[in-house]
């Protein structure tokens, strides 16, 4: 089950509401303003040198100091949204001190910027209300008033009077605008919450009406969904069962690890399975690599994975870890014996009948992922079958070796003599490969057992098998064809490479000492006869013609090779 990957980005400082523009814009308008003045006021003064440059000096600052703190302060209002207002109305408040420096600068009372604080203080009750333009209009006016007292010869006091009533009078009047406003917005709040209530109580009804038939829609489609879900269920329930059957119906371990990864990657969903089949008894590990046909890869049976479920199964040898991907970095995945890291790995036992587990399936992911505990409720279920299936192989493969094994030399026994000479005869006229078959008789093997027993007769029979099969490849078919009588099927040898076989045999056996069960030394040897293809016809014929070069083998004295 793999999730979508989310990332947190980065989201740049805004204003609180759209009401900053009205921070901006008067600002912008008064900035561009006193500079226009003072361009065009230093034009017209550049015959006065002094005068010129101590207007600049005066009013540049001021400008500078204007548009930091103006700047300064609108950036605070995006980077706080919910503080701007104060924000703004501490700005408002800073910029009635530079209005009132700008005046002083540009001439005290005979200066025309004392217009600057109707525009602010009209902002000021838009923006922060009544009481907050009632605040600047003060402050406006105190200002104004100190200008005045401190150069009073400048203006007449009527003059003055005229200005600063009008300052409150554009209070009052845009007050009395805003408090109607106000009244306005909330006769309409109050019509809107009415229409609210009346729609909310017809909605009301209306739900009324329709909550049956809503109630019977989703009743319906609840009855559907767990319809689906059912059919869903039993349709992989069927396709497990078959896959149960499959995987008992295999002979191959090598194959079933295939078939079963495949199947489990899609179940699971997930990049990777594999299947470690454990033999404690003869203390082997294999890994069969996700949905490959290729040889398992063995492992070491001391890995720190396998140590951990064995220490850590129930008595009834079951074991499971899961590491999602926040446990990414614990992940064991060395067993994999893979280069790349797994972001998320399950593991659990392949429990049987036994009270040691047979194996271990592994499903890891390479993305995002997170196991679904209903989806590793099914794998438990058919890691069992498979657990069941390899037990059942390997019980075939023991019932198939001591049917076709001698139970006293451990090798093959006469019926597997039969069905291998006939499997390499037919390869033989297929490819057209030489073919030898070489009996072996133990020379007076009857004496031997009627003067020092049958113990002592079956210590020579495993001693003398034992030597052969040094002598022998690995192609090469070694079986028990009756008493003290042995068949060695040569497949790929022709009649001279046979004979320095059967030379070899025959060298060591009689230079090998043997010791009876009194203790004894004996001697023994052993003869040979050979048959091959051609020109033997068939498996009766060459068996002929075996016995019959043994035969003379015998005849002519023992312990030697007859063709």
């Amino acid at each position: 089950m793999k999730r979508d990957k989310g990332s947190r980005q980065f989201a740049p400082p805004s204003a609180p509401d759209g009401r900053d523009r009205f921070f901006l814009a008067p600002r912008l308008v008064l900035f561009a303003g006193t500079a226009v003045w003072l361009f065009t006021t230093s034009q017209q003064m550049v015959f006065l040198e002094g005068e010129s440059s101590r207007l600049i000096s005066g009013v540049v600052p001021l400008l500078v100091m204007f548009a930091v703190y103006t700047g300064m302060f609108h950036l605070l209002a995006r980077l706080y949204p919910s503080r701007a207002k104060g924000v703004y109305f501490i700005s408002t408040v800073v910029d009635v001190a530079f209005i009132t420096l700008l005046i002083r600068a540009t001439g005290s009372c005979q200066s025309n910027f004392y217009l600057a604080y109707y525009p602010f203080i009209a902002l000021a009750v838009f923006y922060f209300g009544v009481a907050g333009g009632g605040v600047v209009a003060a402050l406006s006016s105190a200002a104004y008033l100190l200008i005045y007292l401190a150069n009073p010869q400048q203006l007449f006091a009527a003059d003055f009077a005229l200005r600063l009533g009008f300052m409150f009078m554009v209070f009052f009047v845009l007050a009395f605008l805003e408090e109607n406003a106000r009244r306005a917005r909330a006769d309409i709040e109050r019509q809107k919450n009415t229409i609210d209530a009346l729609n909310a109580r017809l909605e009301e009804r209306f739900m009324d009406v329709v909550e049956d038939k809503e109630n019977l829609s989703r009743l319906v489609e609840e009855k559907e969904r767990l319809l689906n879900s059912q059919n869903l269920l039993t349709a992989r329930r069927r396709a497990h069962i078959s896959f149960a059957k499959e995987l008992n119906a295999q002979n191959d371990v090598a194959k079933t690890a295939m078939l079963f990864n495949r199947y489990a990657k899609g179940l699971l969903e997930t990049d990777r399975a594999d299947i470690v089949i454990v033999n404690f008894a003869a203390k082997t590990a294999a890994l069969h690599p996700d949905d490959s046909e290729d040889r398992p890869t063995e492992i070491p049976i001391d890995h720190p994975l396998i140590l951990k479920a064995e220490r850590e199964a129930d008595s009834a040898g079951f074991f499971e870890a899961t590491w999602n991907s926040a446990e990414a970095a614990d992940i064991p995945c060395s067993i994999l014996v893979a280069p790349t890291q797994p972001s998320a790995m399950h593991v659990q036992t392949l429990s049987g009948a036994g009270e040691k587990f047979t194996g271990l399936f592994i499903a890891s992911s390479y993305d995002d992922y997170v196991f679904d505990p209903d989806v590793l409720d099914e794998l438990r279920i058919l890691c069992n079958h498979l657990a069941v299936a390899i037990e059942n192989m390997s019980l075939r493969t023991k019932l198939q070796d001591m049917a076709d094994t001698d139970g006293l030399t451990a090798v093959f026994n006469h019926r597997y003599f039969q069905n291998a000479l006939e499997r390499e005869i037919i390869r033989y006229r297929r490819y057209k490969r030489p073919l030898t078959l070489l009996m072996i008789d133990i020379d007076h093997f009857k004496k031997l057992n009627d003067s020092h027993g049958h113990q002592t007769g079956d210590i020579v029979l495993r001693g003398m098998c034992d030597i052969v099969k040094k002598q022998l490849r690995n192609s090469d078919i070694l079986c028990r064809y009756g008493g003290e009588e042995f068949g060695v099927v040569m497949p790929e040898t022709d009649v001279p490479g046979a004979i320095v076989v059967a030379e070899r045999i025959r060298s060591a056996v009689e230079n090998q000492p043997f010791i009876s069960a009194d203790g004894e030394p004996l001697n023994i040897t052993v003869s040979l006869g050979l048959g091959a293809f051609p020109p033997a016809e068939d498996a009766e014929s060459i068996v002929k013609a075996a016995d019959e070069a043994l035969y003379r083998a015998k005849e002519s004295g023992r312990n030697r090779v007859v063709c």
